[in-house]
């Protein structure tokens, strides 16, 4: 039987750690989160936390305590992201380009 034909892409994401006061429980807690892309600092991680992620209202970020990338490799069989795919243009070659 042949092997079935996959769609692969390595997607690089920033696992944090944020700590925070929750006004709730009126104490500090830990809320884990995994951001798309790569962040070196924590406070750029931290505006990245802020704008994508949906906190609830009673939780105000302090400070990130754990930053660290992982990789993880994703991939589905080729006849499933034809269907699921939009076609794009043929792009130009780098040599018509500088022309």
């Amino acid at each position: 039987m042949p092997k079935a034909r996959m769609v692969t892409r390595t997607i690089t994401t920033t696992k944090v750690s944020v700590l925070g006061y929750s006004k709730l429980a009126q104490e500090l807690v830990n809320i884990d989160a995994e951001l798309n892309g790569v962040y070196d600092n924590s406070d750029a991680a931290m505006q990245a936390f802020k704008k994508t992620l949906t906190v609830d209202d009673d939780f105000t970020p302090v400070e990130i305590t754990i930053l660290e990338t992982c990789e993880k490799l994703y991939g589905m069989l080729e006849s499933v992201f034809i269907d699921a795919a939009k076609e794009l243009p043929v792009r130009k070659k780098k040599e018509e380009e500088e022309n």
